[in-house]
């Protein structure tokens, strides 16, 4: 009890300290997805927030942090659903914006200040999508509990509800995706106690959520959380985990909907991207040590087809899509050769300032911060990001010290101390909301 307290008391006195404006981090983009009912309709997450494109990547522009409802602790998880509407998880619920995506607004109901780990268009049924929540309760003699929970919209994330029963209280979870062959089929990854210590779990539901199936998942080394990476889109028991870390991740597949899983790939170090082909027959998989490397479903020998910093992967239509860095010659490129070659799509230098709208639109709130933005995007190799995160001690091994706690974030971030953070930090950020027009 006197430990908790302490923990209460520190945090108290963090939350003033948070950084209001800059988060410290160098523009990096991680995530990438497209509306599946109009392929011109971009979102690009980044360290600095959301880079969006209405015209297949001739132009980007820049929706903040703030204009979405969060701050540089974030990197949210981002799903669009067909009528464009983009949804962001966040720690106090999920926050939409309709196209043209000029006002943000969170989701009411059952979903409304809950902590917000994953969000994943139905690939099915492209105007739904689940979200997955997972947040602490309680602290008990056996370890901490948790309040996961996956919710279902089917209506373009403008109500929610519950998606079959709660998972395991001692479950900390991690990601959650849908099979397109079988929608009933669900996915969910994540961490829970064990006699011998903190083990990866698969929880596997063949009924939409009104069950699941617990498969452990060995953990050793640096490796942490395992996360959902992708489903074979033609047979729902093909599933593709990766776990995360600095060094010596895995990617793992199940070939029998999650019972038994198998290591498919060892990498020098943490692998960042994944994405299959349409058909599911060619799996691509990447970081910034390992490069891109390819192999097919069937034999899952994975060469290197180049060298690149590989942040994020994504497969569309007959193209795959890379999240880099100027190192590698652009932000975000696009293959038509299975990543053997590389057209840009995206220099953050290319970004034209806050997405358009009306005077009264939320987006409006990202106009003061732009000046000072876009010379960060245009700042020379090399530079260091400015920073007003206060003179905490370098980071061991140097580098940013500036923490921030994403949507996969490592195990130790979940404890119950962080649990209590998350919790005072929704409340925080509910409390600072800026009221949206609708």
């Amino acid at each position: 009890m006197l430990l908790r307290t302490m923990a209460v008391a520190a945090i108290a006195m963090m939350l003033p300290a948070l950084p209001a404006k800059a988060n410290g981090r160098f523009p990096e983009a991680s995530q990438f997805v497209v509306s599946p009912g109009n392929p011109s309709a971009w979102v690009l997450r980044t360290t600095f927030g959301l880079v969006l494109s209405r015209d297949a990547g001739s132009h980007w522009d820049w929706a903040c942090e703030k204009a979405v409802g969060y701050s540089g602790l974030q990197d949210p998880a981002i799903a669009v659903v067909s009528n464009d509407t983009i949804l962001a998880g966040l720690f106090t619920g999920v926050s939409t914006a309709p196209a043209p995506w000029c006002n943000w607004s969170f989701a009411p109901g059952g979903i409304e200040n809950k902590v917000i780990i994953d969000v994943s268009t139905r690939p099915n049924v492209p105007s739904s999508a689940v979200a997955l929540t997972s947040h602490y309760v309680s602290e008990t003699e056996a370890g901490s509990l948790f309040f996961n929970q996956v919710f279902e919209t089917l209506d373009h994330g403008a109500t929610w509800s519950n998606l079959g029963v709660s998972l395991p209280s001692t479950f900390i979870s991690e990601t959650v995706e849908v099979a397109k062959s079988d929608p009933a089929r669900l996915y969910v990854s994540g961490t829970r106690l064990t006699a011998a210590g903190y083990a990866g779990v698969l929880h596997t539901s063949r009924n939409s959520g009104a069950s699941w199936d617990e498969t452990l998942i060995s953990l050793s080394g640096a490796e942490k959380a395992p996360f959902v990476s992708g489903v074979d889109p033609k047979n729902a028991d093909i599933v593709y985990l990766r776990t995360s870390g600095d060094v010596n991740n895995r990617l793992l597949i199940s070939t029998d909907g999650g019972r038994t899983l198998r290591d498919a790939y060892r990498s020098e170090g943490p692998l960042r991207g994944f994405a299959l082909s349409s058909d599911g027959a060619t799996v691509f998989v990447g970081g910034p040590k390992d490069g891109l490397l390819t192999a097919t479903r069937d034999n899952l020998q994975f060469q290197k087809v180049r060298d690149l910093e590989v942040q994020c992967l994504t497969w569309l239509g007959t193209d795959l899509f890379a999240c880099s860095s100027e190192a590698s010659g652009f932000e975000l490129g696009v293959s038509s050769d299975q990543g053997k070659t590389f057209t840009t799509k995206l220099h953050f230098s290319d970004i034209r300032g806050p997405i358009a709208c009306d005077a009264d639109a939320s987006s409006q709130a990202c106009a003061a911060d732009w000046p000072a933005m876009r010379d960060r995007l245009v700042a020379p190799p090399g530079a260091e990001p400015e920073s007003d995160a206060g003179t905490a001690p370098p980071a061991p091994g140097g580098g940013c010290h500036c923490q921030h706690v994403s949507p996969h974030a490592s195990l130790w971030q979940r404890s119950w101390w962080h649990g209590l953070f998350v919790s005072l930090l929704a409340l925080l950020w509910a409390r600072r909301r800026v009221k949206r027009s609708a």
